[in-house]
């Protein structure tokens, strides 16, 4: 129910607090994404830094290990150029878990589906 949403949601909170401080990342959100052993996993959206290079998961992992619990390190990566916007400016959830739960290659669809 929506209820699980806004709890995974906002467990995922201090997972973008934490990786925005990564000298390699411009901008994170962090998206549950549904796992058949783990329930919801946490999946971090980047966007890179200029003249950065791209992070790897591991090295992610490793980074803010001291810094998160477990549940809560990224168990996917994903690099985006940009994060998705509400008109409002406000991070589209909707839309990032779109981005997150699609299957890889397939770069259409979803974004503007009524909600």
């Amino acid at each position: 129910g929506p209820t699980e949403a806004v709890m995974s949601w906002t467990d995922n909170r201090p997972g973008e607090s934490v990786l925005s401080q990564h000298p390699s990342i411009e901008a994170v959100a962090v998206a549950p994404v549904d796992d058949a052993v783990m329930g919801a996993v946490p999946v971090a959206v980047i966007v890179r830094r200029p003249g950065q290079i791209d992070p790897s998961l591991a090295e992610l992992r490793v980074w803010a290990a001291d810094k998160l619990s477990r549940d809560k390190l990224p168990e996917r990566l994903v690099t985006v150029d940009e994060l998705p916007y509400t008109p409002m400016n406000k991070l589209d959830r909707f839309a990032l878990r779109d981005l997150v739960n699609r299957p890889l290659g397939n770069q259409h669809g979803g974004v503007n589906a009524q909600h």
